[in-house]
């Protein structure tokens, strides 16, 4: 079964770094710069773990956060935050309480990201409810 990452960043870097950690294996990566086209894609797609950065074209990955956890669809989804390694600390405090599952420091070797995220990958998939496609309209 494919995995869906969702990877919200505006770093190329970031991304590639997803995508490396990922490649030869069954997961499909989903990327964004954005908040509102990371939700969009969210609600199209429900992947089965959302990777966050905390700066995003039009607003923050906690805004992104908190609307992942209202809607009642996306909120069962791992939100994970990739974060420098200087901000973690902070990070991990404004965070507290809003149903953040993890928060990584960055730099990190994409082998470790994969081990850090395939727990919740693994968690989604054994709990994931299905729905059928969207049809386009």
């Amino acid at each position: 079964m494919t995995a869906y990452v969702l990877i919200a960043s505006q770093s190329v870097a970031t991304v590639n770094l997803v995508k490396e950690a990922t490649d030869g294996r069954d997961y499909q990566v989903i990327p964004t710069t954005s908040s509102s086209l990371a939700l969009f894609l969210s609600q199209k797609n429900l992947p089965d773990i959302i990777l966050c950065e905390g700066n995003l074209a039009d607003g923050t990955g906690i805004d992104l956060l908190k609307e992942t956890k209202a809607d009642p669809e996306l909120k069962s989804i791992p939100f994970v935050f990739l974060c420098p390694s200087k901000d973690l600390a902070e990070l991990s405090r404004k965070t507290a309480g809003l149903g953040v599952d993890d928060v990584i420091a960055l730099p990190i070797e994409p082998g470790n990201l994969l081990r850090e995220i395939i727990p919740h990958v693994h968690r989604r998939l054994s709990t994931k409810e299905t729905r059928e496609p969207e049809t386009p309209e």
